[in-house]
């Protein structure tokens, strides 16, 4: 009953359907130590009156709700605006590749692993995390490699990212082919660094926090295009932020003045920076709240549209996986036991494991 509490409600996304647009809150928290007497969500609320903005907080009872555990709600206005219409989303199909379109060769794929395999070993035992794995992105596509914790994601993320090496198997990213048994040498990273680029889960340890933004991001530019002149460095610091919707001024601010949302846009402008042709997001949206969740979801769909980098999206939230991805590719101990385009998948699962992680979102 309260706009706040249904607006996150509108933002949370589903496994059945695809929309249009996700709903998200607009505008941001207010910073710390700015906020008046009444309701914080007064400038970013559709319904607010005056006395939202001087009348100090009080929960109440929800007027002719069950009482019996109490409903309260700290809405001003919530007697005039009732239980309030419920959000509309426009639900849409996603075109693009069938299962019949032809195999791009691996120079012209964004990402190509055939038969990669890697095992760690350890006093405790040997731990297969990969096993035979195959796997193409093509250039503009998204990508989302779903499956529970230990599947084996991350190990592959790292591998295509020059932080691992496989054991055996072909790994070729953007043209540039990866060695197995042995981990990139320093040439092989400065040409990996303009092909591919990470983004972590956690937004708060992923930025230095005794750098401005405005350094971190020019370190980037530094790291794959050689020192620029610092006016050209600076426009492009700008630049960059305009493209992950921050404004210019938050240049000089650091990670300590950023919400978790902020620091993640940064962290994704700071990868932007190398123009790569395939960007990974390591479970980057599973420390965010939902709304914040739907404004990055909404900016990377974006962003690929504008820039035509490929995205290899690694989650364990298959609603997720509806909104945002071209192709799905199911993970389970190390296999790849099913892929194909993310609404056939969701739709109509064929392994069994599928089956079973589409039982635990749609299980209420």
């Amino acid at each position: 009953r309260h706009p706040y509490t249904a607006a996150h409600v509108a933002a949370d996304p589903t496994v059945t359907e695809l929309y249009a647009k996700l709903p998200a809150l607009p505008g941001s928290v207010p910073p710390r130590g700015s906020r008046g007497p009444g309701c914080p969500f007064a400038d970013r609320c559709p319904h607010t009156a005056d006395l939202c903005r001087t009348t100090p907080l009080l929960a109440t009872p929800v007027p002719g709700a069950p009482q019996d555990p109490p409903h309260l709600t700290a809405c001003l206005r919530a007697a005039e605006l009732g239980p309030g219409a419920p959000v509309r989303r426009t639900v849409v199909e996603r075109g693009g590749e069938e299962e019949g379109d032809p195999e791009p060769a691996p120079e012209q794929a964004a990402l190509h692993l055939r038969g990669l395999h890697r095992v760690f070993r350890s006093p405790a035992g040997d731990h297969t995390a990969l096993h035979e794995v195959d796997l193409t992105v093509r250039r503009g596509q998204i990508v989302a490699l779903a499956g529970e914790s230990g599947s084996g994601k991350t190990t592959l993320a790292r591998i295509a990212a020059g932080l691992e090496s496989a054991d055996r198997g072909t790994c070729v990213v953007g043209g540039v082919p990866l060695t197995a048994g042995r981990r990139p040498t320093t040439a092989e990273r400065r040409r990996l660094a303009s092909r591919v680029q990470i983004v972590f889960q956690d937004p708060y340890s992923s930025l230095n926090p005794l750098r401005d933004v405005g350094a971190t991001l020019r370190e980037a530019l530094t790291a794959t295009r050689g020192r620029l002149p610092r006016a050209e460095a600076d426009a492009e610091v700008a630049r960059l932020l305009d493209q992950v919707r921050l404004p210019a001024s938050y240049a000089r601010r650091r990670p300590a003045a950023l919400s978790g949302g902020e620091r993640q846009r940064v962290a994704v402008a700071r990868a932007l920076a190398a123009r790569p042709e395939l960007l990974i997001c390591d479970e980057a949206v599973a420390a965010l709240d939902v709304s914040v969740q739907a404004q990055l979801l909404s900016l990377l769909g974006q962003l690929r549209d504008s820039e035509g980098f490929a995205v290899l999206f690694i989650t364990h939230d298959l609603a997720v996986v509806r909104q945002l991805a071209d192709r799905a590719v199911v993970m389970h101990r190390g296999r790849v036991v099913e892929q194909g385009p993310a609404a056939r998948v969701l739709d109509r699962p064929e392994h069994p494991w599928t089956r079973r992680m589409l039982d635990g979102h749609l299980t209420p």
